[in-house]
Order: structure tokens, then sequence, then C-alpha cells
């Protein structure tokens, strides 16, 4: 399962670039601390804050001329530079936001020493060196029996691109191993849509897309076969046509096995957005409501379940 980030920012850069990255990494599978994600009415902000900044792996401190001059982003980072200094582990991943090398030396020269993301590479390429630095923090057993396959988590984001629902993009990705050798082909079942499925691919080799029982199935067949105990993050993408037409749409995940984290995410286009959101998650026949996330702007929504047992189904549902 990916790692637990913090995001530290000043509520000026929160429009620009601290909400859409937030929302971002999230659909990326991390589990993100920030603060429209995770305060409701009646928290308490200080103790919220100092609990995520104890638990959180790595803390992205978004470095701009408001930074500078806020109180609070000041604690933060001396709290997260405590945290670094006391365990001997890199926390703070800067990113430099309008700044330049003399601003952060006049801020403070020891962070300027630290390598940073400068904002001006754009959303997609500060999300890449963001993957690559945070390597998953994953504990895997070593045993056998069961299963080839153990699944640590898995995000499924669907960007609709069009206001009319005529097309979308899909990402199913999952964190997984196995615990036997010589597997060359990974099977991705549930993959169905009230249109067409089309351009099926995968990060990991070739794919055969057809249907089964009425569902659509991907068969990544591998380059090399899978090393037994090895993190591997597989991703399915493919487009669908004809998909979000109707009033109240959803997207579902069914979950054979159980999940350490599972999360739905959905993308709107400006031109239209939902007027309300549910979520539920379906398990032996029950049905618990659970309120999903909405952005303020209305342009993103995530439903994700921590613990999700095998036999469950994670449902995500908007009215237009």
């Amino acid at each position: 399962m990916n790692s637990k980030i913090f995001i530290s920012h000043a509520s000026e850069d929160k429009e620009d670039l601290a909400r859409p990255l937030a929302t971002l990494l999230q659909a990326e599978g991390f589990e993100v601390w920030y603060d429209e994600f995770q305060l409701k009415h009646g928290d308490s902000l200080i103790e919220s804050i100092d609990r995520g900044l104890l638990t959180c792996d790595f803390a992205i401190i978004i470095l701009s001329h408001n930074f500078f001059l806020k109180k609070w982003t000041r604690r933060e980072l001396r709290g997260l530079a405590m945290r670094e200094i006391h365990s001997d582990n890199k926390i703070l991943l800067p990113i430099w936001h309008n700044v330049t090398l003399t601003d952060v030396i006049n801020f403070s020269p020891p962070l300027a020493d630290k390598f940073a993301i400068n904002s001006t590479i754009g959303l997609e390429a500060i999300i890449k060196k963001i993957k690559l630095a945070l390597n998953p923090r994953v504990v895997i057993p070593h045993t056998v029996g069961g299963e080839p396959f153990v699944y640590q988590s898995g995000h499924n984001k669907y960007t609709i691109k069009d206001p009319l629902g005529h097309f979308a993009l899909a990402q199913k990705t999952n964190w997984f191993y196995t615990t036997e050798e010589g597997i060359t082909k990974i099977r991705s079942g549930g993959m169905s849509c009230t249109g067409t499925i089309q351009n099926v691919t995968s990060n990991l080799g070739i794919v055969e897309f057809e249907k089964e029982a009425g569902s659509g199935v991907a068969y990544t067949h591998l380059s090399e076969p899978l090393v037994p105990y090895k993190l591997y993050e597989h991703s399915i993408f493919f487009e669908t046509i004809n998909s979000y037409l109707d009033i109240t749409e959803s997207v579902a995940t069914n979950l054979p096995v159980k999940f350490g984290t599972m999360g739905n995410h959905v993308f709107f286009p400006k031109e239209r957005r939902p007027t309300k959101v549910y979520g539920s998650l379906v398990h032996k026949g029950k049905t618990i409501s659970i309120e999903p996330f909405i952005s303020s702007d209305k342009l993103y929504i995530n439903l994700v379940i921590n613990d999700v047992p095998d036999g469950s189904r994670l449902i995500l549902s908007w009215d237009w």
C-alpha cells in the first residue's frame, strides 16, 4: 500500500497547486492528509494537524512567499524537521512555488540544500517525480498457501472528458505481490460500463481483452515472470464511449479478495458536474451507506475504504 502524505501549504496556494496536487495524489492511491479531505465541522484544528504530522510517512512542503509569511506553516515545518532529525529518515519533500534559490536560502539555509521540485514543470511531471521519490513502504509476510496473489490496495480512476459523457478515460490500479513462481499472466475482471470499452492496455505487458459472463476481462501477458514477494503496481487503462449519459450514474468495484485499501475516484468536466453524490459498501447482503468526498468545485469525488473484506462491492454514485 502506498505511503501517507501530509501536504503543508499556505491557504493562498490552495487553488492553483495544493488542492489539485492532493486530488491527483489521492487518485494515484496515496493516503493524503489535506485539510479539505480530513477536517470536518467541529474538529480541533491543532489536534488534527498534529495527528497528520505525527503519522505521515512523507510531507510535501509547498514553499512560496505566502508559506514564508505564515505562522502555521512555520509551525508545521518545525515539527516535521524535528521528526526527520530524530528518525534519521527522509520525510520532507519541498516544492518550490514561484520562489528562487535565494528566496529559500533567506528563509531556511538547510531547506535550500534539499532536493526540490519546481512547480513550473506542471502537475503531471510533479506527480511522476513524487512517485519516483516515494518507494512504497510495505512489509510483506513470507507466507505460502492459498491464493497466489495478495492485494495490498487498489484505486480506480475515471475521468469523464466531455459534458455529455460520450467519452471517458479509466485507470484501474492494484498493488499486489505473488507467492508463486513462474506467473506470466494477470487476470483483471469486472471491467464493465453502460457504453463500450475500447483500447485496453496495461503497464506490465500486452493485453488480451474479452467478454466473460457479460463483463469485460483483461488478461495481461507479462514480458517476464513475476518475482515472488516483490511488490508490483499493475494498471489497466481503457477508454469508454457513451457510458455516462443517464441522470444517475455510478462506478462499482467487486472485491473477490480482501483489500487493505480500495478507492473509486471520478473527475468531471467543468461543463457538467454532479448535484449529489452517494456511496455504499455491500457485503454479505447488507448495504452500508458511506458519505463520499466531493471537492468544493464539484470537479472530483471519491470513496476510499480501508480493510475491505473479501466479497465486497464498493459503489460510488452521483446525480447529474
